[in-house]
């Protein structure tokens, strides 16, 4: 058990002024992958967007109207839900990098950025996880393996 947070981004309200860029007022791909990587550097162990997992391998794409998390596509406003230890909420918010963010898309463009802590549940993941290298580990107090035997047509002992 530890801290569990909902962080929520929503595209700005504010009026675009004439000289000003229509996209800067929404929510991006790459905004919500901050959110993310702040998240996990403030040390988050399991992370979900919209309900999708986000593993090492998860892709978080900007597509135009909405972001690809996994193999799929989820809108606006973007709910990014986190456990982890209980200093996670104290790491993030004094994070040099989350404070630049806040102050360099929520106060400047006016994108809508809350957290609140509460219970959450984080879905599992559901796509496939394909390893390609592994090695067993013994288990702790395990006692040795016996002793090889020897192998047939080999010469060895």
């Amino acid at each position: 058990r530890g801290w569990k947070a909902t962080c929520t981004s929503s595209h700005s309200s504010a009026p675009v002024p004439p000289d000003g860029n229509d996209r800067d007022y929404l929510v991006s791909g790459q905004d919500v992958l901050t959110v993310v990587e702040e998240l996990w550097l403030a040390g988050a162990e399991g992370i979900a967007v919209n309900g999708e997992r986000v593993t090492n391998a998860t892709a978080i794409v900007d597509t135009g109207g909405s972001v690809l998390v996994n193999s799929a596509y989820v809108a606006a406003p973007y709910q990014v839900t986190a456990i982890g230890p209980d200093s996670m909420f104290d790491t993030l918010t004094s994070s040099p990098g989350f404070v630049d963010f806040i102050r360099a898309r929520a106060e400047t463009f006016g994108i809508g950025v809350g957290y609140a802590v509460q219970d959450v549940d984080l879905p599992a993941y559901a796509g496939s996880v394909n390893l390609r290298h592994g090695r067993v580990e013994p288990s702790p107090g395990a006692t040795s393996a016996p002793a090889a035997s020897a192998v047939p047509g080999t010469g060895a002992p």
